[in-house]
């Protein structure tokens, strides 16, 4: 039999002890679950049935409580409380059929006669409950009518007294007036005295008396509908019938004196009328008082019901209380025997489990003789197993047996022959990994940016790769293994690899060497070259030293540092660098030394970006940064703050003397031509000064300054300079206040146009109007354009300032007659954004004007700009429709190629030719010039400025289309525009000089 054949038998055993015990266990307890079933299958359906029952009376409870509680329910709880008194009498009648064997019959009868009362006599309450809130709901509304009545009641009096009081006051003045003037006489003193006392005097008591029976009224209603006790309230009920019968005297002794108050007898049947229905509304049976009466009936008829149902639930919840009790006491009459069964199954269960656990002892010890030696000595050849030594035999007496263990036993010897052979294969891979490993290590090494030496404890060489003899021009022989760190280094200085400042010293390293310590040092040759060289310590006493050059990394950090404080394309200072520099000027400042911040900023260096390209802007740039600096002292400093901005500090105890020299050379040196990729450039600087510490200590503070002179001296004509003022500081302030109200102004839309009208001289009638911007400021008045337009363009709002005054223009010339235009002024900026063609589709579109009635007028200005685009998006206008002026031609930078490239509609002549047209031939010629131009080109012209007859003569004489200005009309509201062109219906007529 082999050792699975002997572990099943003996499981079997096992198996056959236990299922015999566990049988007769479950003999013994099914005998005690039958007991218990029996038990439970009336016990736990009485139980559940008696707990529905407490629940379904507590819900009775609830939905009666609710009904008196919130009054009338919708829908009606009734039916519902009828509902459950019905399914508590069935439960009642389960209850008995469960526990027929042991409860009394006449418990269960009660408990139903209980339950049919409480049901009835909750429906009754709910009824009388519901007419109490009917009665109340009466009371409230007859109250209110009470209420409103006495208020009529009320007014009517107030207005009597008042009346009666006029009446006295006005006897009284009448008599003082008699008095004062002579007339009045002892008889007619009298009479007028009698006459009050007879008359008004008793009718304004008897008011009197009638509003204080109203306000005893009204207090004796509120006390009696607060009252709860049915006697007080009929002692407040002869209160008001007292003041009623009161009232309807004094009404009667008022009707005989009804025309001293000046009344008509119908006011005061009015009020008797009043006091008739506030007497209805109070005493009658079904009034006021009447309700609160029923009501308080039925509040005690109420309170008696509520006793006698709280006496039926007590009742109820007592007969309940008794039924638990019974059933808890059957059921601990079964739990006893239920607990007797269990301890006989318990002690047979535990005599049969000894039984069971001695015999399967018995077989275990039998299993373990046959099965552990076996195993014992096949587990101590697996121990004798070691690394080391893989000899071990087998006992082959173990091994020749027939069952698991032989198997096992001839298994094992198998496994450790292929143990031993593996082994041997692993240990010949493992060597050939091992030099794979050195092969790589070495070609590391060898390919390693930084040169790499390893020294033993007696500091001679291990190994150095080829980059670290290459790095120091060493032969190969000098650096064998061996060669100690002496000779290396010898070799390295015969070779001309030493310090700037001498000699390597080889004591110095070897000491190092020795310490045991990592040492890491920056070696300057004196070739240029920088080494960082590293030594870590080993832990056999030897290192590892790496050598890098680091020459061109430290180029690059020069370099970056250097950017970080200096500008690109100047190679000056830039702001940071000007800062510290300033900062360290002010904090070494002596006693007597003062320091002058010069800001710098050049004048129309736009211009010549914009028409001649950035890379010539960039090259003026760096020519003007060297005159400036020829300009300097050793000791100044000068900046490149950023675009066409300069700074410099200079320090010196000649101030301010010194500074207007430097700046003086400065505006001379900057402004002389410059020849820069074949373009001949000529620009300007303007200067702002400020000096410490009589403007100021702090580097900010100066900046500012300096600043605000740069802005006076840029607002004087440019090419100067200008120290700082204290008035700058407030003139700026202004600026910045204006600067901030124009930017509200945008946003609220501030602005409003007016309109000067153009007369054309061949027919006598006003063609078209420009329309001017203008801003009202709500505390500094009118504005006049050149103090805000500028203002706008340099805050970037022209653009949407432009696009509102071309909308509101169309929308104000699309109400005039059709063969009117109007002209709107664009702005440079306009066109740089490239909106204007949107912003005019957009306006003609939404005031519905034809485009030909739209004029845009530009200046010269906007040519310069980026040529090519802008001629495109004049012909993109032209195209619409659009009519296309040039204003102030001959002021700017007049160009005839312009009239060439694009077909101007009209050219508008300045007010500068047209003023000195009368004195100067030359203006006069020039204007005949321009006319003949504009006619043999096919375009109209228009004179601006003309303010006397003559002007307008001479003009008329050279051929000029159109004229406009003060002798037409000065600009006028958008308000006025219809009110003159009805005026110039007729041939227009200039006015006199």
């Amino acid at each position: 039999m082999n050792v699975r054949t002997k572990l099943l038998v003996s499981l079997l055993a096992m198996a056959a002890l236990c299922g015999g015990c566990g049988a007769v266990g479950l003999l013994f307890l099914g005998r005690v679950d039958a007991s218990v079933s029996r038990f439970s299958e009336v016990a736990t359906p009485l139980l559940a049935e008696s707990t529905a029952l407490v629940e379904e009376v507590q819900r009775m409870s609830g939905v009666f409580l609710a009904e008196i509680g919130h009054g009338r329910r919708e829908p009606d709880g009734s039916p519902i409380l009828r509902a459950m008194g019905e399914d508590a009498g069935r439960r009642l009648g389960r209850i008995g059929s469960l526990g027929r064997e042991w409860l009394e019959p006449e418990l269960i009868a009660r408990g139903t006669r209980n339950a049919q009362d409480f049901t009835r006599l909750s429906l009754d309450l709910i009824a009388a409950h519901r007419r109490r809130e009917e009665v109340l709901a009466a009371t409230e509304a007859r109250a209110r009518e009470a209420l409103a009545q006495q208020q009529q009641i009320d007014a009517k009096l107030v207005r009597m007294a008042a009346l009666a009081e006029i009446a006295m006051a006005r006897s009284e003045d009448e008599a003082k007036v008699e008095a004062q003037t002579g007339r009045a006489t002892v008889e007619s003193l009298g009479e007028r005295f009698t006459a009050t006392m007879t008359g008004t005097f008793p009718t304004l008591q008897t008011v009197y008396r009638l509003v204080r029976l109203s306000s005893e009224i009204r207090n004796a209603a509120a006390t009696a509908l607060a009252q709860t006790d049915p006697e007080r309230l009929a002692a407040e009920r002869r209160r008001i019938e007292s003041g009623l019968r009161g009232a309807g005297v004094s009404l009667r002794q008022l009707a005989g004196r009804v025309r001293v108050l000046g009344q008509e007898e119908a006011e005061l049947a009015a009020l008797s009328q009043t006091f008739v229905a506030l007497e209805a509304s109070l005493l009658r049976e079904d009034g006021a008082l009447a309700s609160h009466g029923w009501r308080l009936a039925l509040d005690a008829g109420l309170a008696d019901g509520r006793g006698r149902l709280e006496a039926l639930e007590r009742d109820f919840y007592g007969l309940i209380a008794r039924i638990d009790r019974a059933v808890r006491s059957r059921n601990e009459a079964a739990r006893t025997e239920a607990g007797a069964s269990v301890h006989r199954a318990k002690l047979i269960i535990l005599a049969l489990t000894g039984f069971a656990v001695l015999a399967s002892t018995v077989l275990a010890l039998r299993l373990a003789a046959a099965v552990t030696g076996p195993l014992a000595r096949l587990t101590q050849g697996v121990l004798d197993v070691r690394p080391e030594s893989m000899d071990v035999a087998v006992d082959p007496a173990l091994g020749a047996r027939a069952d698991e263990f032989g198997i096992l036993a001839r298994s094992f010897d198998t496994m450790l022959r292929e143990v031993r052979q593996a082994r041997q294969q692993l240990l010949a891979a493992s060597e050939a990994e091992i030099r794979l490993q050195f092969e790589r290590l070495d070609a590391a090494v060898a390919n390693m940016s930084q040169g790499l030496c390893m020294f033993d404890p007696d500091g001679r060489l291990i190994i150095a790769n080829e980059r670290y003899r290459a790095m120091y021009g060493h032969a190969p022989d000098e650096v064998r293994p061996g060669t100690s760190l002496t000779a290396l280094l010898t070799a390295r200085i015969a070779r001309g690899c030493q310090l700037k400042a001498g000699q390597l010293d080889a004591a110095e390293w070897l000491a190092a060497h020795r310490t045991g310590q990592a040492h890491v040092r920056i070696d300057e040759l004196a070739d240029g070259r920088a080494i960082a060289v590293s030594l870590q310590p080993l832990p056999d006493g030897g290192c590892v030293v790496t050598h890098e050059d680091i020459t061109e990394r430290r180029r690059a950090e020069e370099r970056i540092a250097f950017l970080a404080y200096h500008d690109v394309l100047t190679g000056l200072p830039n702001r940071a660098r000007f800062t510290a520099a300033l900062v360290a000027a002010l904090d070494g400042r002596g006693a007597q030394a003062a320091i002058a911040v010069l800001y710098l900023d050049l004048d129309h260096f736009k211009a010549v970006n914009d028409t001649l390209g950035h890379p010539v802007g960039d090259a003026l740039l760096q020519a003007v940064a060297g005159r400036i600096q020829s300009c300097l002292r050793p000791q100044d400093l000068v900046a490149r703050l950023g675009g066409d901005e300069f700074a410099i500090v200079q320090v010196g105890p000649d101030q301010p003397a010194g500074a207007s020299d430097l700046a003086g050379r400065l505006i001379a040196e900057v402004g002389r031509p410059y020849a820069l990729m074949g373009h001949h450039v000529v620009v300007g600087t303007s200067v702002g000064i400020a000096l410490a510490p009589a403007d100021g200590t702090a580097p900010d503070r100066l900046m500012k300054c300096a600043d605000m002179a740069l802005y006076r001296a840029k607002g004087d004509g440019r090419g100067a300079y200008r120290f700082f003022e204290p008035a700058m500081g407030a003139q700026m302030e202004e600026r910045r206040a204006l600067e901030i109200d124009l930017r509200q102004a945008v946003r609220e839309r501030a602005f409003h146009l007016h309109y000067q009208p153009l007369l054309n001289l061949r027919t006598n009638r006003v063609s078209g109007f420009e329309a001017l911007l203008r801003w009202t400021h709500p505390h500094r008045g009118p504005v006049p354009p050149d103090g805000f337009v500028p203002l706008l363009e340099e805050l970037g709002l022209i653009r949407e300032v432009g696009a509102w005054v071309l909308e509101t223009a169309c929308r104000d010339a699309a109400g005039w007659p059709t063969d009117v235009k109007v002209a709107v002024n664009l702005s440079a900026l306009q066109f740089r954004e490239r909106a204007v063609v949107r912003d005019a589709a957009a306006a003609l579109e939404a005031s519905g004007l034809p485009p030909g009635r739209l004029e845009l007028e530009i200046t010269e200005t906007v040519l310069l700009q980026d040529t090519d685009e802008t001629l495109a998006t004049l012909h993109a206008l032209r195209e619409s429709g659009l009519r296309i002026s040039m204003d102030d031609f001959g002021t700017g930078y007049s160009s005839l190629s312009y009239l060439r490239r694009f077909p101007f509609d009209k050219i508008k002549i300045d007010r500068f030719f047209v003023q000195d047209l009368e004195t100067k031939a030359d203006s006069a010629a020039i204007v005949r010039a321009v006319t003949g131009l504009s006619h043999a080109l096919g375009m109209t012209t228009a004179a601006e400025g003309v303010e006397t007859h003559r002007q307008l003569e001479k003009l008329r004489a050279e051929g000029c289309t159109e004229v406009q200005g003060f002798l037409i009309s000065r600009p006028r509201p958008a308000a006025e525009v219809g009110a003159m062109l009805e005026q110039a219906g007729a041939i227009f007529v200039p006015r006199a000089a």
